[in-house]
């Protein structure tokens, strides 16, 4: 005789919940109600049970109203209840068994509403969420539920079934699309009572620390939950097209944490990354700490690369430059923020030009804010600029912008707002008020200060290499802004700029090419000894105009 699994369930729900409610009970009491959701549990972790688990969310749709009753009624259990802990082992059953039963095939056909499952998805990722929070608020530090308990097997449950809430909500919304073009309509207060828990989540780990590194499952769980809803969090809003492209979505969770007036989520996860990037790629000088980080590098990389995913998906919404702008006087959430940028954006590949469009707008309102504090730390040096964050600023914008002038149409973007005058500009700063060192002995010091903007003027030219390589334009810009002249004067070795030499030769060659006013100009300057031959010489180079093509050789 089959097991009718939904009667077993139902009546376990009813009985849970009215437990939940009432007053002290005998544990005896409790025992088949343990037995029973053992056997639910049991059934639906099976993985070749799709069935099972589709039967429970398509034939009984009360199925999830039903756990949503047993949770709600959970927040009836008070600290002084003596089934306290018995009641909360309950609480995680039910708990699992949900996690289990959102293990959710979308090819199968009987699941007949999606738009149902999606309202489902999103009002029960709400309970679950408050619940996290009313029962870490409520027993977490009481002397009768065991700490240890609470933070290795309560914790971990509530976190993976929000994973397994989140991860179907993407697949839920594509199988929905249909001829009528009827989607899900999301509505902004529940993203927003979603992002309000979370942010509470990541306040009371403030004081509680069961999401801290130190918690090292509930940190990476907590990561996963938080990746799974960002990646498939989306909002169709060209639902006339069945078969979108990725720049056909939003994320609607990202837009709203984004315009959120609290920053906790971000700035909390900005720091995180930040400490393990360094612990992974620095590990200090403690050699048993070093030899502890090797043997967990497995694990730590996975988690670099859940970071990686939460942030790039951040790094490249449309609301980000925003999020950055409001934020900037946060000055370590915005190092951060940037620093990451830095560490994905140059290793990024195949974006497209929507993504690069959101990347290069915010980038370059950033850059030219930067510009305005080098120009103001240099022309009025009364005024107090914190010059390590300026220097240290600089140079991951420009390093980025170095990685995106890959792609064809970053030029053409930055370009369409004649980003390289902006380049030129910190260029002349940098050539007049930072005098270059030649002699390495008196380059190591002074290659720590930021004063001395080391590495700048090199990225500077490599940016502007990009932008003049065949583009007439641009080449003509050089020179009448006189920049042409800097950039030969930098044909030298300079410790504080390492490689400026090769980089400005590069160039200086595609600033000649194919423009005879610029290679009449080299000539003019060479007769004029503009350059100084003698300095060129002292450094090893000499320059030649051979056929109108600057040479560069060794003396």
């Amino acid at each position: 005789m089959a097991i009718d699994w939904i009667k077993i369930f139902d009546d376990l729900a009813k009985e849970t919940s009215e437990d939940f409610l009432g007053g002290d009970l005998q544990d005896g009491h409790f025992a088949r109600h343990f037995q029973e959701l053992a056997r639910l549990i049991g059934a639906t972790s099976d993985l070749d049970n799709q069935e099972l688990r589709n039967q429970f969310i398509s034939q009984n749709p009360e199925v999830f109203e039903k756990i949503e009753g047993v949770i709600e009624n959970s927040h009836s259990i008070s600290a002084d209840d003596i089934n306290l802990t018995t009641k909360l082992r309950l609480l995680r059953g039910f708990i699992l068994l949900l996690r289990n039963i959102l293990v959710i095939d979308n090819q199968q056909q009987s699941i007949k509403d999606y738009g149902e499952l999606c309202d489902n998805l999103i009002r029960l990722h709400k309970i679950v969420l408050k619940s996290l929070i009313f029962v870490t608020k409520s027993f977490h530090e009481t002397n009768i539920v065991d700490a240890s308990f609470f933070i290795s097997k309560l914790v971990p449950c509530y976190l993976q079934c929000l994973t397994n809430l989140s991860g179907n909500f993407k697949n839920a919304v594509i199988q929905q699309i249909n001829p009528e073009n009827v989607v899900y309509s999301e509505k902004p207060e529940d993203y927003h009572l979603i992002i309000q828990y979370i942010t509470e989540l990541f306040q009371l780990n403030t004081t509680h620390s069961f999401f801290s590194p130190e918690n090292h499952e509930n940190y990476n769980l907590l990561l996963i939950y938080l990746n799974h809803f960002i990646v498939n969090n989306y909002s169709i809003f060209n639902h006339e097209l069945r078969n979108f492209s990725e720049d056909e979505v939003t994320n609607g969770f990202l837009y709203h944490l984004l315009n959120n007036e609290s920053p906790e989520i971000v700035e909390a996860l900005s720091e995180w990354f930040i400490e393990l990037h360094d612990e992974l790629h620095y590990g200090g000088d403690d050699e048993d700490k070093i030899v502890e980080i090797k043997q967990e590098s497995a694990d730590k990389n996975q988690t670099f690369v859940t970071f990686s995913s939460i942030f790039k998906n951040i790094i490249i919404h449309e609301s980000f430059g925003k999020f950055f702008t409001i934020n900037r006087p946060n000055k370590k959430m915005s190092t951060n923020l940037i620093l990451i940028s830095q560490i994905l954006l140059t290793n990024f590949s195949n974006l497209s030009n929507l993504k690069l469009v959101i990347i290069l707008t915010w980038l370059m309102n950033f850059y030219e804010s930067l510009l305005a504090e080098a120009t103001e730390y240099f022309d009025q040096p009364g005024n107090v600029v914190d010059v390590k964050s300026l220097n240290d600023s600089l140079f991951m914008v420009l390093d980025i912008f170095t990685s995106l002038l890959t792609y064809d149409y970053s030029i053409q973007y930055l370009n369409n707002y004649t980003f390289l005058t902006k380049l030129i500009d910190l260029l002349k700063l940098l050539q007049k008020h930072v005098q270059p060192i030649s002699k390495l002995s008196l380059a190591t010091k002074a290659a720590h200060l930021p004063s001395q903007f080391p590495n700048l003027k090199k990225l500077l030219i490599e940016n502007i290499t990009y932008l003049v390589s065949k583009n007439f334009d641009n080449q003509e810009l050089v020179r009448t802004s006189h920049a042409l002249e800097i950039v030969l004067s930098n044909c030298i070795i300079d410790q504080l700029n390492p490689y400026i030499k090769e980089t400005a030769i590069i160039c200086i060659r595609y600033l000649l090419e194919d423009n005879k006013e610029n290679q009449d100009f080299v000539r003019k300057l060479e007769a004029k000894k503009v350059v100084n031959e003698d300095e060129l010489k002292d450094k090893g180079v000499e320059l030649e105009l051979v056929d109108g093509k600057v040479q560069f050789k060794k003396n």
